[in-house]
């Protein structure tokens, strides 16, 4: 047997003792060359003090670089090389690099899968004189004894070729070369693990996941030899990695001891894999007991990677169980690892012990363990990596249990900053979609695994990692959505699309709230009205209210200062009273803002919570609700497709419209021919009079182009609509639009009456209408030159017909996201200007009383103290429809108003009345009076038809319409004209049955009050 000759010497500074796997140090002091090299070992100090770049991946690399090759390819040593370079960009959560390198680990193992065979093994293993390494925070139970391990052993090897750094050496054909084989197995073991946890519910339908099971799954060892416990982990690795968890707790058992009697280098990693499939089997204590196992088997064979993982899960066991102890071995490992130099572990062990601090209470504690773990992170790569951002959060948490709003924000936004690419979840959304687009997988695999990766988080994933779920729920992925959407359309089952489809709309308005809509499903779960509740929410919000005592303290004294208000006027007219009410508004806020802090330290630790609004509810079981003779009509728009939907409560149909943006061009054409130009343009009555046959036809096609190849018919009669637009379409009026019936065109809100929802689970979403109370009314310029004594006469009009209605004026009282809490009506006769360019989309006001001051806009509104008016009409509300889409905001189109009604919807309104375009007339005004005037009488959407109806049969008042420009000789039209009355959006959640109301009752057409 030829020798390798190795020339020259190296100087290699290595911490002895915990240096990394036990094996390889004893290296440093031969000559020959063993794989891996002694230069690799050096690689783990570095890692193991969180200097994951500028120091470990730099040796990992240059031994990479360094490693063997073969005729056809590199070695298995370069097994250990990428494995690790791998494992350094996943601690920094470079997870693409990370898969890169742990790939290319696992496809060298493919092509030696049974190198193992071919390595001359001693024949028994020599049990340990030392025994177990004693360590502070427990014993293990367990009976196996220490093995010894050969640090080098020959293996059988063909012809070589040896890189420049080795050029020098001489290599025979059939040599027998020095290998660490435990440490090999180590690395491999660790990039199956990390792959698997990268791809997530993907990696069962991963290509090299299969070929590496059916690599491990065949005879790559020495049969019936003890080194048959580390083909066992391999195997029990790709098993679990494939998904076949009872297959892989078999193998794993086995893989534990060698021989049934010995602990070995790998007994950790067996531990801690069957710890995790335990805990994915929810049975807590069994994987507590692992995890235990796995530290104690880790310092035995100075595994500092298992040490550190192991820990954090046996620490999440203690957390899970609602312990309401502080998890006593992280005292004495916390000080074991300082004195063992494992700066990473020292980190992470602190963390453990922050949070667990925090659980309790003991902000004081909690506090130090975080000033410790940032001296300790230092300046190291692990401060901008995984522990990074632990430290962020947990610093965040801290602060807000503190009330100290502002440095929470900022720690947060840190740790949230390195979710954007350090956040797993989103890593398998990519990943997934990727695949799904590469025709990686199957139709019908790709549909479980959407379903699996784009969930909204479960309990379990908050208790397991909050931090992975609020950064799921922000991480933008309308492509994977939409491609999960396309997918369902291939089964032809519209129920399973509109599932979809309600989720990516739901998703929609939780990005654009803070924590992805964390915080705003925790107001509603722990405010909102009771009957809107699923009955899970309610035990939730029992649940939660038992745990933070002190938030209910407020609640119940915030309900009564709002009860002890509700009985003042809302513009009291007396000085006590005044000075009573502004009192008790200024309480709430205070009492809300404390709240809000307190909402934001549960957002940030282990708690289920159901996201709650908007609700979702099955295609199938909101058919149900639908009362006879009503029809949901619901449009989805994709970045590529627009698709419709039309249903009752016994059918159901599904059409393709066509490419979404072939639909803006005839809307825009509509919106011009009813005189859409720009917000204040002036239409004459030649043409309005003349405009009639131009907007007919412009529908004509809209209709076309709608429902083209559908089965959809509005010639038939039934009762009510409910649209569900998306995209451009909320800007289209579909009131307007023609169809013919009777032998005559005749406009759809003629025909059957018309509202909007959101969602489709805000169709007829649960729960009722507050009891009728006062109707607040913001009275101002409704065209920008009107006179004020057009608005104020406007509101007397409507006083006298709207009991309660109360004009509020300028200043406000406290802040309108206070004061709003009193109102059960708003009424504004206010132009509202939109959110400029670019601004947040809720950063406009729903009750401009005092515009320059803060706690004003829908925002603010959003925050508690929960709850705002039950119906809010809003007639000088602007979109882009008003200048034909000229003038869109950036992103999606029809966002602003998506948003805004969601918004208003979240804040408690049920139903909303905006305007698209602002008219700012004496129509406008007749249209609020009559709907408003009708509500208690009625519902909804039969007072909206009304309404129509009356004011489009009535006279214009040239002098009153300031958007009409007349000639001498013009004689008034009637409201008649698309103009005056499809600019309004009415929003409802069918809060009352249309059963409570004379079956089939069609409007009079004739005002039941007079004007």
């Amino acid at each position: 047997m030829a020798s390798i000759r190795i020339f020259g010497t190296m100087a290699i500074a290595v911490v002895l003792g915990f240096s990394g796997p036990a094996i390889g140090v004893a290296q440093l002091a031969t000559s020959e060359r063993t794989v891996p090299t002694s230069v690799y070992y050096v690689g783990f100090n570095a890692l193991y003090d969180g200097d994951y770049l500028r120091s470990a991946l730099r040796t990992f690399q240059s031994e990479c670089r360094g490693s063997i090759k073969t005729v056809q390819s590199r070695w298995i040593d370069s097994i250990c090389y990428e494995t690790m370079c791998g494992e350094c960009y996943y601690q920094m959560g470079m997870f693409d690099k990370a898969m890169a390198h742990y790939t290319a680990a696992l496809q060298l193992f493919q092509s030696f899968p049974d190198w193992m065979s071919k390595v001359q093994f001693s024949p028994v293993i020599r049990p340990a004189g030392a025994g177990r390494k004693i360590v502070p925070w427990g014993t293990s139970s367990r009976q196996s004894q220490l093995g010894v391990y050969p640090k080098t052993v020959p293996i059988l090897q063909g012809q070589l070729t040896l890189n420049e750094s080795y050029s020098t050496g001489i290599v025979q054909r059939a040599n027998m070369f020095p290998i660490t084989p435990q440490e090999i197995v180590r690395a491999t073991a660790l990039a199956m693990r990390r792959r698997a946890m990268l791809l997530g519910p993907a990696s069962k339908y991963d290509s090299l996941t299969n070929d590496v099971l059916a690599a491990a799954s065949r005879s790559i060892g020495t049969p019936n030899h003890w080194s048959e416990v580390w083909v066992d982990l391999e195997r029990g690795l790709a098993l679990s990695a494939a998904g076949k968890d009872s297959q892989a707790v078999a193998n794993l058992n086995k893989a534990v001891a060698a021989a049934g009697t010995y602990d070995h280098p790998m007994t950790c990693v067996a531990l801690l894999e069957l710890g995790r499939l335990a805990m994915r089997r929810g049975e807590y204590p069994a994987a507590a007991q692992f995890f235990e196992e796995a530290t104690y088997a880790a310092v035995n064979y100075s595994d500092g990677i298992v040490l550190e993982e192991a820990f954090r899960c046996w620490f999440l066991t203690h957390v899970i169980s609602n312990s309401k102890d502080f998890f006593k071995p992280l005292e004495s490992a916390i000080l074991w690892a300082k004195r063992n130099n494992l700066r990473q572990l020292h980190a992470s062990l602190l963390l453990c012990a922050a949070e667990n601090r925090v659980i309790l209470g003991q902000l004081r504690q909690a506090t130090a363990a975080l000033e410790e773990a940032r001296a300790v992170i230092g300046r190291h790569d692990m401060g901008n990596g995984d522990i990074g951002a632990r430290f962020q959060y947990l610093s965040a948490l801290t602060a807000f249990q503190q009330q100290r709003i502002g440095d929470g924000n900022a720690a947060l936004a840190k740790a949230m900053d390195y979710m954007r690419h350090g956040s797993l979840w989103r890593f398998q959304i990519a990943w997934t979609d990727q695949l799904y687009v590469g025709g990686g997988v199957t139709p019908r695999a790709a549909a479980e695994l959407f379903a699996e990766v784009l969930r909204e988080p479960r309990a379990g994933d908050w208790l397991a990692d909050p931090m992975e779920s609020i950064a799921s729920l922000m991480a933008p992925i309308p492509s994977a959505m939409e491609h999960w959407f396309e997918l369902t359309l291939d089964r032809k089952e519209a129920a399973v699309s509109l599932d979809v489809a309600e989720r990516i709309r739901r998703r929609r308005f939780f990005e654009s709230l803070e924590l992805g809509g964390r915080i705003e499903s925790l107001r509603w779960l722990l405010e909102g009205p009771k009957d809107r509740l699923t009955q899970e929410a309610m035990l939730q919000r029992q649940d939660l209210l038992t745990r933070y005592p002190a938030y209910e303290q407020l609640s119940q004294k915030l309900q009564r200062i709002r009860d002890s208000l509700a009985k003042l006027p809302l513009t009291p007219d007396t000085k006590a009273a005044v000075q009573e009410q502004m009192r008790g508004l200024g309480e709430m806020a205070s009492l809300g803002a404390r709240q809000e802090a307190m909402l934001r330290e549960i957002a940030l630790r282990r708690e289920p919570a159901e996201m709650t609004f908007p609700p979702l509810c099955k295609t199938l079981a909101m058919q149900k609700r639908l009362p006879d003779k009503h029809a949901a009509l619901v449009f989805f728009a994709t970045a590529r497709r627009t698709y419709g939907f039309l249903l009752n409560n016994e059918r159901s149909t599904m059409w393709e419209v066509g490419p979404t943006a072939s639909l803006t061009k005839p809307i825009q054409t509509m919106l011009h021919e009813l005189g859409q130009y720009q917000q204040n343009q002036e239409l004459t009555v030649k043409g309005i009079s003349e405009s009639k046959s131009k907007w007919t036809v412009a529908s004509q096609h809209l209709m076309e182009a709608l429902f083209k190849g559908s089965s959809a018919d509005f010639s038939q009669p039934f009762d009510e609509l409910i649209i569900v637009p998306d995209g451009v379409l909320w800007y289209l009026p579909f009131e307007a639009l023609q169809v013919t019936a009777d032998a005559k065109s005749q406009s759809w809100v003629t025909r059957f009456r018309v509202r909007y929802a959101p969602m489709l689970s805000l169709v007829a979403a649960p729960g009722a209408s507050r009891a009728a109370g006062n109707t607040a009314v913001v009275v101002g310029r409704l065209y920008p030159r009107a006179e004020e004594s057009v608005a104020r006469e406007a509101f007397e009009q409507l006083a006298k017909v709207v009991p309660g209605a109360v004009a509020i004026k300028a200043p406000p009282p406290a802040p309108t996201s206070i004061y709003s809490t009193l109102f059960r009506q708003l009424v504004v006769l206010e132009d509202i200007p939109a959110a400029e360019q670019n601004q947040n989309p809720y950063d406009w006001s729903p009750a401009p009383i005092d515009r320059t001051k803060k706690g004003n806009s829908l925002a603010d509104w959003l925050a508690l103290p929960w709850g705002g008016p039950d119906v809010v009409v809003l007639p000088g509300f602007h979109t882009a429809a008003e200048d034909a889409l000229k003038k869109v905001k950036p992103g999606p189109l029809g966002n602003e108003v998506f948003l805004s009604v969601c918004g208003l919807m979240a804040n408690g309104a049920r139903t909303v009345l905006l305007s698209r375009w602002r008219t700012g007339g004496q129509t406008s005004f007749d249209l609020v009076r009559e709907f408003v005037q009708e509500l208690p009488r009625t519902t909804p959407a039969d007072a909206w038809q009304r309404a129509v109806l009356v004011v489009s049969d009535s006279r214009v008042n040239f002098e009153a319409e300031p958007r009409i420009k007349r000639a001498p000789t013009d004689e008034p039209p009637r409201a008649s004209h698309p103009f005056f009355w499809a600019g309004y959006l009415l929003v409802d959640c069918g809060a009352v049955s249309d059963k409570t109301s004379p079956e089939g009752a069609k409007p009079s057409g004739k005002p039941r009050t007079s004007k």
